[in-house]
């Protein structure tokens, strides 16, 4: 990750978000995967979702991606799982492991990836699901469940606050909740418009969504936690 506070961030905390939210995910697997079927979940933290998936989905062939050997190591410890050092960003690790899944998860990552303005961190987020398009096999599923916020505009606000913020001083300000804050990390969420497009422009093609939960925060910003299983479009090409 080419943001080191970001990067730094994460190798002292693990934002929590219920491993039900991949439930759909689960579903899914237990209807269409094979026994030898092979998992990766990016970004996979401490490994709660990849337990969960071992249980709910019956699979067995698990690998853990993330940025920190500390939360790997969890992951491992939890689930006995395969693990990855690195990031979906990393254009030849991705290369060298290209085709090696049948599914990849990506749970809460695309707003993390963190870029010096809100337009480059886009694209940094569609690189992530073009190249974990890259990581499936034939006929392989991608899913990806993201927390969705709107409108853009005080997202765009919320962005550029954080970003400041972050440089002024390494504390957070917590408002009404720990992941409700002024300061580090700093985060580019996006609404769901603005995701299926990615998947679009990543060359996928979105087979199922699902709206997993919706809240209002405050009067004005609503969150909506989508779920999207997609797989390689017509359009998909791995080296452009």
């Amino acid at each position: 990750m080419r943001d080191k506070k970001t990067h730094e961030y994460f190798d002292r905390n693990t934002p929590k978000y219920p491993a039900g939210n991949l439930m759909f995910a689960a579903d899914y697997m237990r209807r269409h995967a094979r026994k030898t079927a092979r998992l990766i979940d990016v970004g996979c933290g401490d490994g709660e979702s990849l337990s969960m998936l071992k249980d709910k989905a019956g699979l067995s062939d698990l690998t853990g991606m993330d940025i920190t050997m500390h939360y790997l190591a969890k992951a491992q410890e939890r689930t006995g799982c395969n693990i990855v050092l690195g990031s979906i960003l990393d254009g030849e690790l991705v290369k060298a492991r290209r085709g090696s899944w049948d599914f990849v998860v990506m749970k809460a990552v695309l707003h993390h990836l963190i870029e010096k303005n809100r337009a480059s961190s886009y694209r940094a987020a569609r690189t992530a699901i073009k190249n974990s398009l890259s990581l499936l096999g034939q006929d392989g599923r991608l899913f990806i469940y993201e927390p969705a916020h709107g409108p853009k505009f005080l997202m765009d606000l919320v962005f550029h606050v954080k970003k400041v913020f972050s440089h002024l001083s390494s504390n957070r300000i917590e408002l009404t909740r720990k992941w409700l804050n002024i300061g580090q990390p700093v985060v580019s969420y996006y609404e769901p418009g603005q995701i299926e497009a990615m998947v679009k422009e990543a060359g996928g093609e979105i087979v199922e969504s699902r709206v997993i939960d919706t809240k209002r925060l405050g009067y004005v910003i609503k969150r909506t936690g989508v779920g999207l299983v997609i797989k390689k479009g017509r359009r998909y090409d791995a080296n452009r």
